[in-house]
């Protein structure tokens, strides 16, 4: 799952329900923001939207309607926005409505829209999102854009956890099969996407190549190539990258000691650890100490 590849993220639905003319901006800390369009039209950057089109946008945007109307609010999470410098459609509490995670003009309105955003910050979400385009779009089956539509709307105890699953699923599908988004993209394909699972869940085994070809069901040769073609390194520098990622976030999150981290991303000690970390970063594990908000 998406969310599984982004350690330690969530996403957060909202709903958009708007009549023109109206126009957002986007400045959420998100790294990745999801915008489905259910019903109406709209226009994300230069890319024009349709029902059932879904738009996966990094860093700030713009959302308006077809004729580009000037953005009249600056959302900056989730349900949320600084005070808009003109009326506008999504503002926090100002423009709540009575359904679930609802905001904008009136439930009936024309144009309907659900938003989600993946709330990495840590090393290992970044790198998911290398190579990933500033905005890419793609079309949402039918049958996922109903499912999304309703479940968006309910609520209850376990209603936050069926949305992050349906909208991982959604993203998957507009990722499957292209090959210019990174390594997010992976955990779609049949072959690297449950090693990658394996991996992080289980950094710390001592997976070689070949027994990751045995889960993968596949010969060695063939799996080697399909990974690197997929993820674009290969698979043994691909865990060294995620070890060490998963090194910075710990030392950069918590006071462990470098012994315990060590164990717990797979190497031998202190010292294997700091090695490696000096080789691949050019700078001691040390140095990400009280880094928390760095990079």
């Amino acid at each position: 799952m998406l969310s599984d590849l982004f350690a330690g993220t969530a996403t957060d639905v909202t709903l958009s329900h708007l009549r023109d003319p109206w126009g957002l901006r986007f400045e959420t800390p998100a790294v990745l923001v999801v915008h489905v369009l259910v019903r109406g039209a709209a226009r994300c950057a230069d890319h024009p939207l349709r029902p059932g089109d879904v738009a996966l946008v990094r860093g700030p945007h713009e959302l308006t309607d077809p004729a580009g109307t000037t953005p009249g609010a600056v959302v900056d999470g989730p349900g949320r926005s600084r005070e808009p410098h003109e009326p506008a459609h999504l503002a926090g509490d100002r423009w709540r409505l009575p359904g679930a995670r609802s905001y904008g003009d009136a439930l009936d309105a024309p144009t309907l829209l659900v938003h989600a955003a993946y709330l990495a910050g840590d090393p290992v979400g970044r790198r998911a999102l290398a190579g990933f385009p500033p905005v890419l779009t793609g079309r949402a089956p039918e049958h996922l854009l109903a499912l999304l539509a309703q479940e968006s709307v309910r609520d209850g105890p376990a209603q936050r956890a069926v949305l992050d699953r349906l909208v991982d699923l959604l993203v998957l599908t507009v990722l499957r099969g292209r090959r210019d988004v990174g390594s997010i993209s992976a955990a779609a394909d049949p072959v690297v996407g449950p090693v990658l699972d394996l991996l992080h869940s289980r950094p710390a085994q001592r997976w070689t190549v070949a027994a990751l070809a045995e889960r993968a069901g596949v010969s060695r040769a063939t799996f080697a190539r399909r990974f690197a073609e997929v993820v674009g390194s290969p698979p043994q520098r691909y865990l060294t990258e995620l070890r060490l990622d998963l090194a910075t976030d710990l030392l950069r999150r918590t006071d462990r000691t470098l012994a315990s981290i060590a164990a717990e991303v797979g190497y031998a000690d202190a010292f294997a650890l700091s090695t490696a970390y000096r080789r691949r970063r050019g700078r001691p594990p040390s140095a990400e100490r009280g880094s928390s908000t760095a990079r």
